[in-house]
């Protein structure tokens, strides 16, 4: 077996990796989120210790062989504050033109989600991330192609508290979600219980959003019924749980 070779440069220190994607031209593309320091490691719940790391980066590891070799781009932060904290969690889609949208978990900052785009298929990106006004406890969420500029995004709209889980649609690249879904209201743990992690897969013909899913405080993993978007998302306004619409721009 040949031996192992580190990831690119700084990466190999303080990294976490997000979910992949395949580009239409067969790039794989692998956000990652690096911080550049940690601070003393302090004692937290649980008899365990934790050293809270520190001003992130997030961008992309590129691949043009199946993953054989790779190559760093990006160094986007949320804020110029070097002391700053969070869990990025960044989420990535391809858009019709080869855009590539990069949605960012920014804890603390404004409840908010920020969002981030390359115009030259994921090698080069801006030194800032930009507000949404996409709510956000702080918590994970996820892109999902449905074709085209038809994106689904499943996470907690909510600017203080993990829930409800819900499903919103874009038409036009996430310039504009007015496609609203409420998928779970609450945890089974309750109103104080959160709804976290959610996942889900897209069908092939990129007509269902299958076993999506989250995971409770108490850990126990919950899936709900599957969903249509192209259908079920474009019901009466009145049958659909709706917020404000959020843009990305």
């Amino acid at each position: 077996m040949e031996s192992l070779e580190p990831v690119p440069s700084r990466l190999h220190n303080h990294t976490f990796i997000r979910n992949h994607i395949v580009t239409r031209n067969g790039r794989m593309l692998l956000p990652f989120q690096h911080y550049l320091k940690a601070d003393e490691t302090k004692a937290i719940t649980n008899n365990r210790r934790f050293s809270a790391p520190q001003n992130p980066r997030n961008g992309v590891l590129i691949s043009r062989d199946s993953g054989q070799t790779w190559t760093e781009h990006g160094d986007i932060r949320l804020t110029k504050e070097d002391e700053y904290h969070s869990w990025a969690e960044n989420n990535i889609v391809e858009l019709t033109d080869g855009r590539i949208g990069m949605i960012i978990r920014a804890d603390g900052l404004d409840g908010v989600l920020y969002y981030a785009e390359s115009k030259d298929g994921g090698y080069t990106w801006p030194k800032l991330a930009i507000k949404t006004d996409i709510p956000n406890p702080g918590s994970k969420a996820t892109l999902y192609s449905l074709g085209g500029d038809r994106v689904a995004i499943l996470h907690n709209p909510n600017s203080k508290h993990r829930s409800p889980l819900a499903l919103w649609v874009s038409e036009d690249g996430m310039k504009n979600w007015p496609y609203h879904r409420v998928l779970v209201t609450e945890s089974v743990d309750g109103p104080d219980g959160r709804l976290n992690y959610p996942e889900g897969f897209v069908s092939q013909d990129k007509q269902w959003l299958t076993k999506p899913s989250m995971i409770t405080d108490t850990g126990r993993s919950s899936t709900v019924p599957d969903y249509r978007p192209s259908t079920e998302v474009r019901s009466s306004g009145a049958e659909l749980p709706r917020c404000s619409p959020g843009h990305a721009n």
